[in-house]
């Protein structure tokens, strides 16, 4: 039974490198690893498919809508472990 790992980001084609080289792209041509990658804007709701909006309150960078997040993460639950990470990569 592989390894399921399912990752939701606003950029899905920028991990197609990533995934298909290394060991990574070994395990997962082997049938160990299975990656389904999400592109958050295909459950936006605006006629622009805005995932991001500004920070509540001001400040720098942009923040994701809860909107899209939402379905996507309650169907993903089922899984055992989750990861979610600030613009920096820190849980």
């Amino acid at each position: 039974m592989p390894l399921h790992i399912d990752v939701l980001t606003l950029f899905p084609r920028m991990l197609d490198g990533f995934l298909a080289e290394s060991i990574l792209g070994k395990a997962i041509e082997a049938g160990l690893v299975l990656v389904k990658v999400h592109d958050l804007r295909d459950w936006t709701t605006d006629k622009h498919h805005r995932a991001d909006d500004r920070p509540f309150g001001g400040g720098a960078g942009m923040v994701l809508k809860p909107e899209p997040v939402s379905p996507q993460w309650n169907s993903s639950r089922s899984r055992a472990a989750a990861h979610l990470s600030d613009a920096d990569g820190a849980p």
